[in-house]
């Protein structure tokens, strides 16, 4: 009788031990998951950023060119401006930026 309770005992702990890493083992990859999404967020904010600036820059490029002064490229020169415009993060709210950032993580 001691001895099954023994056995038991050592059952018990061992699956007390699997669920607690099991629960580890979650809570270790939700932190890699917050991680990555904001590791995403931040990439996405830059890449939205460069974009804008490279249609700017072509933009302005562009105007350099010796027909440039159509009214064709000025609509069209208007809509890509208001384009980069419209995707710069730096016309967003901060928070809106941040994304999912957590300073408590």
């Amino acid at each position: 009788m001691f001895e099954q309770r023994k056995e038991r005992r050592r059952e018990l702990l061992a699956q007390m031990e699997v669920r607690r890493l099991e629960e580890e083992k979650k809570r270790l990859a939700a932190i890699e998951a917050r991680k990555a999404k904001v590791r995403d967020e931040v990439m996405e904010v830059a890449r939205r950023r460069r974009v804008a600036e490279d249609i700017r820059a072509t933009v302005a490029a562009l105007r350099e060119h010796p027909e440039a002064g159509s009214s064709k490229f000025e609509a069209w020169s208007a809509h890509a401006l208001e384009v980069a415009e419209s995707m710069d993060p730096m016309n967003s709210a901060l928070d809106k930026i941040l994304g999912s950032f957590d300073v408590a993580r």
